[in-house]
């Protein structure tokens, strides 16, 4: 399918949040969206149903929380699990997410876990063993592949105010940004799903990003050990990698070309330059590719906030002297 795009939506805390994912992401909501399925929704810890349709929330017991389309009814600990779209590899995975419940973490996030092997069903898919409670009570007898490991999981952090929210999907990739306080304030980042110019015998080249408190405006700076994707490795579809960093097109007598004095805007114009992974793990070390929708832009010729290309292309950044991330835009919408 076509990228489809859920362009800088208000929506107030992470019940709302979380019943706009879910629609867009299965293609049920008012703007569009994915072609994912949902399999299953638990409704705070009390019952878990699945869809007659997996293409309709609405088709989910009426007494599930998740019918309701504001979000209203959530409650920290619902959760819901669903499957991709068909990869341009082949492959599907799961991904099952979860309003904050986790012990010492904030509740105004969501939780995210890929299971990579789940595929279309078959021995690789979920299938849950509780209703409610940790990740260590849904997945005490985790399926292999999944990512992170165990009660492993990555958060998306939301806030609980009137933020600005925009969502990616195709079949197998979601983007979601969140402008926590606007959008000359904090934002925060969740990337799920392939990637593209991989290896041909890498068939299975999902990952999912684990920094989501912040945007990671400067990602450029390897040296920080909290920039990281996780995956499981190609390698033996058994090891999950924690050690995934941005890679960055690098002029070798100036540094990062999005550095703020290698890439100036020339003749009116700012570039954009694609972006990958490569992972470090000893045994496991390689380039994963490129990301899909999302490229290295230099912010400090735009500001914190700005579109390129009359909007054809959102850029977001945390600074104005290190790099940002571009993301393809509606060519309408004002941003900021």
């Amino acid at each position: 399918m076509a990228l489809t795009i859920f362009p800088k939506v208000q929506l107030n805390g992470v019940g709302a949040v979380a019943a706009r994912l879910i629609r867009f992401l299965i293609g049920n909501d008012a703007l569009g969206g994915g072609t994912w399925s949902l399999l299953y929704a638990c409704d705070a810890g009390t019952r878990t149903d699945a869809p007659s349709d997996p293409h309709d929330v609405s088709t989910l017991n009426p007494a599930n929380a998740w019918c309701d389309a504001d979000g209203s009814s959530l409650a920290t600990g619902d959760w819901f699990v669903v499957r991709s779209g068909l990869s341009a590899t082949g492959h599907y995975f799961e991904l099952f997410v979860q309003v904050g419940v986790f012990s010492g973490s904030v509740t105004d996030a969501l939780y995210f876990k890929m299971i990579t092997l789940a595929d279309n069903g078959g021995t690789g898919a979920w299938s849950y063993t509780g209703t409610s409670g940790t990740l260590g009570t849904i997945f005490a007898t985790p399926p292999a592949g999944c990512v992170p490991i165990n009660a492993g999981y990555k958060k998306w952090k939301i806030g609980n105010t009137l933020n600005s929210f925009s969502f990616w999907v195709d079949d197998a990739t979601f983007i979601g940004l969140s402008d926590v306080g606007g959008p000359g304030a904090t934002a925060t980042l969740m990337y799920v799903g392939e990637l593209t110019n991989t290896r041909s015998a890498d068939t299975r080249p999902f990952v999912l990003y684990a920094y989501g408190d912040s945007l990671d405006g400067t990602y450029c700076d390897a040296s920080s050990g909290s920039i990281m994707y996780n995956r499981l490795s190609p390698v033996d579809n058994v090891t999950v990698l924690e050690s995934g960093y941005y890679t960055a097109l690098y002029n070798t007598t100036g540094g990062y070309m999005h550095a703020s004095t290698q890439d100036k805007v020339f003749l009116g114009e700012s570039s954009i330059l694609p972006i990958g992974v490569e992972f470090t793990t000893p045994g496991h070390l390689h380039f994963a590719g490129f990301f899909k929708h999302m490229w290295g832009v230099n912010q400090a010729a735009l500001g914190p906030a700005a579109t390129l290309a009359n909007r054809a292309y959102l850029c977001r950044g945390t600074s104005t002297t290190m790099p940002g991330l571009a993301f393809p835009w509606d060519s309408t919408t004002e941003y900021p």
